[in-house]
């Protein structure tokens, strides 16, 4: 079992980590892959820099933000009775 000043530690480092890792994935796809925090999504004819590779890799990242936002969306619904 950890001590609680090492917890403490392990928790800022584990904290900071993780806003260094969401900056890197927000500049990346909005930077990279035109998909932007707001949910603005440019449109792919302006993406002609990304490779097929990349390209496809775009399509399922907005292929799933799209169900995450179903699924959110849904379950704000009410329930039918």
């Amino acid at each position: 079992m950890l001590d609680k000043a090492l917890r403490n530690t392990l928790h800022i480092i584990v904290t900071e980590a993780r806003k260094i890792l969401d900056e890197a994935a927000r500049t990346q796809l909005q930077g990279q892959f035109g998909i932007h925090g707001n949910g603005t999504i440019e449109p792919a004819t302006a993406m002609q820099h990304l490779s097929q590779e990349d390209r496809h890799y775009r399509e399922q990242i907005i292929a799933i933000s799209h169900t995450c936002m179903f699924q959110v969306l849904r379950s704000r619904m009410p329930l039918p009775n």
